[in-house]
């Protein structure tokens, strides 16, 4: 094992299953089932190459690619010209990352990184629903259930938080690239095993987190990587 790589890190079971889906939009594989038996990073990109190989004539970074096309479109609504890869973005002028998102997946035809749930509407209302589900049954009436779940599209509808994929310029153009492998690939992008370990490494840093801490580098993860649902 390399030197700062972690050894284990945990992950959420319903951020696990994005994940999946996750990279096999970006792949263009399809898994037959959840590949909840797995145990190591490395398990999983066996379980990728398995059903798909790297390949094509390009060597530019897919990360290359999208920072030519993203960095523009940003600016275009506020972010700093002379912003490079290490720049908060949540030190610029910008729409949320939520609107971003939309914007990404509109203009450039990328698929983006999932937003982050940013505020307390985000974290409190679901239990919001859920109590006025559980106060319904109780008091026999569907009243407060109609009334409680006029919080949800708060939920929907959170801007989104500067955190993991949307910390940085650098983490947001990673996190694109990971998640739009076949599509770089057409427009030229490199296609070899190592890409493609980065890809699912960005992708995993995502969703997992070190004794409750996000990871935002994806050089932590390796083969040997262990992660266990939380």
């Amino acid at each position: 094992m390399s030197q700062g790589v972690l050894s284990e890190v945990q992950v959420d079971g319903d951020d696990y299953d994005r994940l999946l889906t996750a990279i096999e939009k970006s792949f263009g594989i399809r898994f037959e089932q959840k590949l909840y038996h797995l145990r190591t990073v490395g398990e999983l990109f066996d379980e990728i190459l398995k059903r798909a190989q790297p390949g094509g004539s390009g060597d530019t970074p897919g990360s290359t690619i999208v920072l030519q096309r993203l960095q523009p479109m940003l600016i275009r609504v506020g972010l700093d010209p002379a912003a490079g890869p290490e720049t908060a973005l949540a030190s610029q002028n910008l729409p949320s990352p939520r609107r971003i998102a939309r914007m990404i997946r509109r203009e450039l035809g990328f698929e983006p990184p999932k937003p982050v749930t940013g505020s307390f509407v985000g974290i409190a209302g679901p239990a919001l629903v859920l109590g006025g589900i559980a106060l319904a049954w109780w008091l026999g009436s569907l009243w407060p259930f109609g009334l409680w779940l006029l919080v949800y599209p708060l939920v929907v509808l959170d801007p989104g938080g500067w955190t993991r994929d949307w910390a940085t310029l650098g983490s947001l153009t990673e996190a694109v690239a990971a998640r739009n492998g076949t599509a770089l690939a057409a427009l030229g992008a490199r296609s070899d095993e190592g890409e493609w370990w980065r890809q699912l490494a960005t992708m995993f840093c995502s969703v997992a987190n070190d004794q409750g801490t996000p990871i935002t580098d994806f050089r932590l993860i390796d083969r040997s990587t262990r992660f266990s649902y939380s």
